[in-house]
Parts: structure tokens; C-alpha cells; sequence
């Protein structure tokens, strides 16, 4: 069974970049919440699951990573 893909810093930085925009985009609109399926659509784009992304999205994993 192969590996599971893992992110580098990098991304992951990245990643919590592309949140920080979409939660900007979401109080300019005047929006409750993000758009469904943004996680699911990241996690795609990195080859990852979507619960990796929303464990780098709510600091559940890579914590340290700044």
C-alpha cells in the first residue's frame, strides 16, 4: 500500500493562507459562513483528505508550523 502524500511546510503555510483570504471574502460579503466544499477542494489540489485540511485549518495537526 503506498504512502499517503505529505505536505511540506510550505503548503501547509499555504494552505492556511488560502483560509485566512476566504474568511476576509466571507466578512466583506457579510457571510456566516465559508463555502461549502472549500476544504474538499483543497484537499484535492494537495492530494490529501479533506479532514487533513480541516485538522490545518482548526490547529488540530502542524500546530507548530508558523
Amino acid at each position: 500500500m503506498p504512502k499517503p502524500p505529505i505536505l511540506t511546510r510550505e503548503q501547509v503555510l499555504e494552505i492556511r493562507r488560502i483560509y485566512r483570504m476566504a474568511h476576509r471574502l466571507r466578512k466583506k460579503k457579510g457571510l456566516k459562513l465559508l463555502r461549502v466544499g472549500l476544504a474538499a477542494d483543497i484537499a484535492k489540489r494537495y492530494g490529501v483528505s479533506t479532514r487533513a485540511i480541516q485538522h490545518i485549518q482548526t490547529g488540530d495537526r502542524w500546530q507548530k508550523v508558523k
